[in-house]
């Protein structure tokens, strides 16, 4: 559960940042050059799809490199 938390919490804060920066950038852009809406919310949810990809990687990595209290993850060849 704490390998699971420590993973969790930092996708969902990265996550939410740049989900949030960047669907906000698609949609002002969007909206000043006359793009429906629509095609807007379709454009945004793709791009945050490409987007959450090397999101989810990094927070990996950040879970890998910190140093944790109770416990730490390692990645150990068989």
């Amino acid at each position: 559960m704490s390998v699971w938390w420590a993973l969790m919490w930092r996708a969902i804060l990265i996550g939410l940042g740049s989900g949030f920066v960047l669907g906000f950038l698609e949609g002002v852009i969007g909206a000043l050059i006359g793009v429906p809406s629509g095609i807007i919310q379709v454009v945004s949810g793709i791009s945050g799809l490409i987007v959450g990809i090397p999101v989810g990687v990094f927070v990996v990595q950040l879970a890998l490199r910190k140093r944790y209290r109770e416990f730490s993850i390692r990645l150990v060849a068989n």
